[in-house]
């Protein structure tokens, strides 16, 4: 098990890596408002999100994470989303954009305040649970650009 001061470094690293999102959707928004509405909101296939929605699936998921930090709860591990609250293909791309870059900054303020206090049994548990969001995040942004391309905007 690592000691406290190792806990601590990955646990800012992977809040450094959170913060990073919001970078990563201020270039996203840069390509995704030249895109066709009807490419953001196709499904694929049967049982898969739409663009907007794997968006959306990230705002639901830092909000229910929010929820349960702020309890103090552990009623899930955050892994499965469910279905999302909200239709996400009904709203306008850039406030969905701008809703997930301004909760994104908040959830990790919030979580940074919560890991300077955390004594090394939170941290640890912080650590993996950051580290299933980082992973999260990677298949969802790359799920977005691999659409993106195959729907012809990198050929543009």
């Amino acid at each position: 098990m690592p000691d406290e001061h190792t806990l601590r470094a990955n646990c800012d690293e992977l809040l450094d890596q959170l913060q990073y999102t919001s970078d990563e959707v201020q270039a996203l928004r840069s390509v995704i408002t030249r895109v066709p509405e009807d490419l953001l909101t196709v499904v694929p296939e049967q049982g898969k999100p739409s663009i907007k929605a794997i968006l959306g699936h990230i705002i639901i998921r830092d909000r229910q994470m929010a929820r349960i930090l702020a309890s103090g709860s552990e009623t899930t591990n955050g892994s499965e989303l469910g279905e999302p609250e909200e239709d996400w293909n009904q709203a306008p791309t850039d406030e969905l954009l701008s809703e997930l870059q301004e909760n994104r900054k908040s959830f990790v303020d919030d979580l940074r305040v919560i890991a300077s206090r955390a004594n090394e049994e939170v941290l640890t548990l912080l650590v993996g649970r950051l580290q299933r969001i980082v992973e999260q995040d990677v298949d969802a942004f790359r799920e977005v650009a691999t659409r993106l391309h195959s729907g012809g905007i990198g050929a543009r």
